[in-house]
């Protein structure tokens, strides 16, 4: 399976999106300085939600079968969604019903 390969990154107070880190010139001067080491490297996990938006490490996500939110996350060789108690892997997502609603970062609040 092939998928397109994109990073954001989270610097403590804002969300860098792709375009921002392909902007400094060389995709893979991303990985070198100014990325610093307290900053949040997240990848794309290669599928959209029910709503097209992009999934990425670190994202909140909604499921209409269970009540709480999911985190996604890299498991086992693979991308998931962990909460307590339930972990699913990347092939039983089913993005086309999950809803991503905010991430880690910028929606701690939310406490996935």
């Amino acid at each position: 399976m092939s998928r397109e390969i994109k990073f954001r990154v989270w610097n403590g107070t804002h969300m860098l999106a792709w375009g921002w880190l392909l902007d400094m010139g060389h995709p893979l001067r991303c990985l070198q300085s100014p990325i610093k080491p307290q900053w949040t490297l997240m990848q794309y996990i290669g599928l959209n939600d029910k709503d097209g938006q992009e999934i990425y490490e670190g994202d909140l996500a909604s499921h209409p079968v269970y009540p709480e939110l999911f985190v996604v996350r890299f498991i086992n060789s693979g991308f998931g969604m962990c909460s307590q108690g339930v972990d699913m892997i990347e092939s039983t997502i089913a993005p086309q019903v999950c809803g991503i609603v905010g991430n880690i970062y910028e929606n701690p609040e939310l406490g996935a």
